[in-house]
């Protein structure tokens, strides 16, 4: 099983919407039980993809569809919320460590100052990826742990 990191492109949007919903279903790392709907995500992806924003697909090399991503949105133009999935037959191996990298990278040179995040504090797995990769806890809820990484260049 090998994957390669590739921007965003059009013609994985059904596959990534697919792996999201699958990762949505799970009801272990999104808030969202289902994923928005297609219309809505194709909308998105689009502008993501004409915005460049730091973002990468993962895409597995034999089926040639998408398996995860990560992207780091902007609301603000300064700051990334960071946002990543991974389709379970791919967790392990080391493409989540090494996407993570490659977006915190992305998002330097996009230029963005900070990068923050929202985990569940359940997610172990997930908590201990972001720590590693730099974040730190700045608050937390009962539910949530809420992580941001400076980015310097």
């Amino acid at each position: 099983m090998s994957v390669v990191f590739l921007k965003p492109e059009e013609r994985y949007i059904r596959s990534y919407w697919e792996t999201f919903g699958d990762i949505c279903r799970e009801g272990i790392y999104l808030a969202l039980s289902e994923p928005f709907p297609y219309k809505s995500t194709v909308e998105f992806m689009k502008n993501m993809i004409s915005d460049g924003a730091p973002s990468l697909f993962v895409i597995d090399d034999e089926s040639d569809g998408c398996v995860g991503w990560c992207d780091a949105i902007s609301e603000d133009g300064i700051n990334g919320r960071l946002g990543m999935g991974l389709a379970e037959p791919y967790r392990n191996r080391g493409y989540g460590t090494e996407l993570l990298k490659r977006v915190i990278e992305l998002s330097r040179e996009y230029g963005y100052k900070y990068l923050f995040l929202e985990v569940w504090k359940t997610n172990g797995r997930a908590v201990h990826l972001y720590e590693k990769a730099g974040f730190g806890t700045y608050d937390e809820d009962d539910k949530k742990l809420y992580m941001k990484l400076k980015l310097d260049k």
